[in-house]
């Protein structure tokens, strides 16, 4: 079986790991190989991500992080070095309907402005202007049936305006096709099965076809497959990490819905949703 040297190994294709790549790459010569199980790209966390790029998060170095990373998704093109990317960004804004007091909400209106973010309060006759298809409802139904529904409008709502959600497949594919132009190899249908030590330093991959990588670091970026890797290399972590499948549902949008519609997460249903296949659905 093969035997190759490369100055860095990355364990997984998806965003964390080719973005891992495709960074390292554009700032030294180092040989990379990402290695994914997959039979292609997105097979597992990127494919099924939402995607939204919010930017309310409880600490500011978060806010900060998201921030900064929408810079990126409204400058694809520049930040990739492709003409013609397949990603896109969506810039449909983000409404926060989390049953909030007023107080509240100005409260994290007046944090998000200060770190940059465009966030605006907005009551329930701005959300009916600007979105008239959405109720402004903070009653949760009865999943019984039993009970019958009586609304309860909310009148404090936050709304991100330059925000939304990026294509995430097709961020991937970018990302790849930028990580292979500075010269990073990345091979599908290449499950590790081990990773091989040296004393107490990792010196390697061993892979599913029997072909063995020597390799100078190796990064383990698997996601869900994060602690069979960590468990190859005799690693323990402090904290425990739990992979978690999240239910996705998508349900038609009917024509007669008025547009547009945001991104939205709402506290009283306990869910996010927003806008997919031109409008025409519901993820």
């Amino acid at each position: 079986m093969a035997h190759e040297t490369a100055d860095i190994v990355i364990i997984g294709g998806g965003i964390m790991g080719m973005s891992i790549a495709h960074q390292v790459a554009r700032r030294s010569s180092l040989s990379i190989i990402v290695l994914d199980k997959g039979a292609g790209l997105g097979e597992g966390s990127t494919g099924g991500s939402s995607a939204i790029t919010r930017q309310r998060y409880t600490r500011a170095e978060n806010v900060r992080i998201a921030r900064d990373g929408n810079v990126i998704w409204r400058n694809w093109s520049h930040y990739t070095g492709l003409a013609d990317p397949v990603g896109r960004f969506h810039d449909i804004g983000v409404l926060w309907m989390m049953h909030d007091s007023e107080d509240q909400v100005a409260y994290d209106r007046n944090r998000l402005v200060a770190e940059g973010v465009d966030a605006v309060q907005i009551d329930g006759d701005d959300l009916a202007r600007m979105y008239p298809g959405v109720s402004a409802c903070m009653v949760p139904f009865d999943l019984t049936g039993e009970i019958e529904h009586e609304c309860a409008d909310g009148n404090a709502f936050l709304v991100e305006r330059d925000t939304g959600f990026f294509d995430a497949t097709g961020a991937l594919l970018d990302v790849a096709t930028a990580a292979k132009a500075g010269g990073v190899t990345v091979r599908l249908r290449s499950e590790v099965v081990d990773v091989i030590s040296t004393g107490s330093r990792v010196t390697g991959v061993r892979l599913q076809d029997g072909g063995v990588i020597d390799a100078g670091l190796v990064i383990n970026a698997a996601g869900p497959w994060c602690n069979r890797i960590n468990a190859m290399a005799g690693l323990e972590v402090s904290w425990p990490l739990v992979p978690t499948r999240i239910q996705v549902i998508y349900r038609a949008l009917p024509a007669d819905v008025p547009r547009p519609i945001p991104v939205i997460c709402d506290a009283a249903g306990g869910i996010y949703f927003r806008p997919e296949a031109g409008d025409g659905q519901i993820i």
